[in-house]
């Protein structure tokens, strides 16, 4: 190969090798953010946990009676875990 063309080569591969470094940048970065958030999300506790589902049943839609239905859990044992669990 002449060295005329040589230069070009050199060239893209510099090219190619910041993009590949900036990728595994964005990429950490978006691991590090995933992480972040996961932890954020990560239930701390029962009372945490009662309220999230609580809320998540209101959001559904759906009533005590139908939960009890779906999970064979009673109305009493949902109402203490939604409140003090």
């Amino acid at each position: 190969m002449s060295h005329s063309r040589i230069k070009p080569v050199i060239l893209k591969l510099q090219e190619l090798s910041a993009t590949i470094n900036a990728l595994q940048q964005e990429l950490a970065l978006s691991e590090e953010e995933s992480r972040a958030s996961v932890l954020d999300n990560q239930i701390q506790s029962l009372t945490d946990f009662g309220t999230r589902l609580n809320a998540r049943r209101k959001a559904l839609g759906i009533d005590l009676s139908t939960l009890e239905l779906q999970t064979g859990v009673s109305i009493s044992t949902l109402k203490r875990l939604f409140k003090r669990p």
